[in-house]
Parts: structure tokens; C-alpha cells; sequence
């Protein structure tokens, strides 16, 4: 009875899952699999870490979330009330761990784009670098993914744009005086100025050309925090 039992464990592990949870036939110590690329993520007393196929373990079951592989980089995260604390960023490939310098929180753009991820920390909101160290400290209002070189941030309810090196890019539409930035796609952006008029610019922070749809009105994608600009061409024709 006990080598039937140990063929259905091992036939588990060895097999792929396609990314459905595995009730074990019989309950051991890791009482859940989730398939998760070549790795699977595995619970235990409330907990998650990952196992390879030949059950070692790679990530070890002490983190509340893990969250899935993008651009090479995973989360490690445990929940703090309605907040997931980032606690190491994982390498993919190696599965490195690499602790965090300093306490912050997930948001809902829990990804790196060129090399930085939007997190919330005790002061505001800054950029977290994939070796774990903060590449700009925690200062905004919000914050907004890194795009073609820029991302929108808030500052007391104004938005700018900043580059890698926290230089600001002057906009020519009403730098100091925006209330909106989306971020950066096909090299233009979307921007508000208090008296609610929109503009699409470049980056250069030059008007490329007036946008008329009301902000209200905004389809603003928020996986990314962009906005479909060349819906504001026909805008262009009308003014001419």
C-alpha cells in the first residue's frame, strides 16, 4: 500500500500541472501544488514558496503572495492589513532572493518597466530597482510606471514627468500647472492644465497637438496608466 501511495506523489511532481491545484492523494506536509512555469508554487500552514518538479525547494513556504514572473522578476510579498509588504524581489532563472533595503508596499503596478517598479513606502510614493534597492526614494504623491524613458508622478495634486535621474521634463502646455499625465506610448503622452484643456505631447515636452475628449471622459488603461492618444487627431483637423 505504502509504494502505490509514493507512485501517486512522485507522479504529481513529475507531471505537469497546467497550472490547476493538485489535491495530494495522500496529505503531506505541503498540502496544496499550483503550477507555476517550470516551478511550482506550493502552500503550507497558510504560507507559499516554490518547489522544483523533483520537490526541492527553491523558494521557501514563509511569504503570504508570490506573485507571478514578468520581465524576468517576481515578488515575494506578506500581507499587512489590505497591504502586501514587499519583502524580496525574485530573479527568475537563478531564483536569487534579494531583500529589500527599506519597508514598502505593492500597488496595483506591481511590475518592473525598465528596471523599476511603483511602490508605496511611509513617505509617498518612489521607484524600487530589481536588485531591491529603492532607485527613488519614496516622495510623491503617486507614482506611475517608467515608459520610453519618463514616468508621470504627483506632486501635491500636480503632475510632472521625471527621467531615470530625477530630472524633470519642462512641458510646454503648462509645466507646474498640469492635474493629469498619462503615461508615455508610441512617444506621446496625454496631459490636463488646471482649466481641464487636454494636450498630447512628446518627449520633449513639446504640444503635438490639442485633445478634446472631457477628462471625465478619460480611458485611462490601468495596467499602465496610459492613454489612447491618437484619439485626439481629429481634434487637430477641427482647430485648423
Amino acid at each position: 500500500m505504502k509504494k502505490i501511495l509514493i507512485l501517486i506523489v512522485s507522479f504529481y511532481l513529475t507531471c505537469p500541472l497546467d497550472a490547476q491545484t493538485v489535491q495530494w492523494a495522500v496529505r503531506p506536509t505541503s498540502a496544496q501544488l499550483e503550477g507555476y512555469g517550470d516551478l511550482y508554487k506550493v502552500r503550507k500552514n497558510g504560507k507559499c514558496g516554490l518547489i522544483d518538479r523533483h520537490n526541492k525547494t527553491i523558494i521557501p513556504a514563509d511569504y503570504d503572495s508570490i506573485s507571478s514572473f514578468r520581465d524576468g522578476f517576481a515578488l515575494a510579498m506578506n500581507r499587512r492589513g489590505n497591504q502586501f509588504k514587499i519583502e524580496a524581489v525574485i530573479s527568475d532563472g537563478d531564483y536569487d532572493l534579494q531583500p529589500l533595503s527599506e519597508e514598502v508596499y505593492a500597488t496595483r503596478y506591481a511590475w518592473f518597466s525598465e528596471g523599476k517598479m511603483p511602490v508605496k513606502g511611509v513617505y509617498g510614493w518612489g521607484y524600487l530597482g530589481t536588485d531591491g534597492n529603492m532607485v527613488i526614494p519614496c516622495q510623491f504623491q503617486q507614482a506611475y510606471p517608467f515608459s520610453e524613458g519618463f514616468a508621470s508622478v504627483k506632486i501635491d495634486d500636480k503632475a510632472y514627468y521625471i527621467n531615470r535621474n530625477m530630472e524633470y521634463l519642462p512641458i510646454e502646455a503648462g509645466y507646474g500647472d498640469l492635474v493629469f499625465g498619462s503615461t508615455f506610448a508610441g512617444n506621446e503622452a496625454v496631459v490636463y492644465s488646471s482649466n481641464m484643456k487636454g494636450y498630447v505631447i512628446n518627449k520633449r515636452g513639446r504640444t503635438v497637438r490639442p485633445y478634446k475628449v472631457k477628462v471625465d471622459q478619460l480611458k485611462i488603461n490601468k495596467l499602465d496608466h496610459s492613454v489612447e492618444a491618437k484619439i485626439g487627431r481629429a481634434s487637430c483637423r477641427e482647430r485648423v
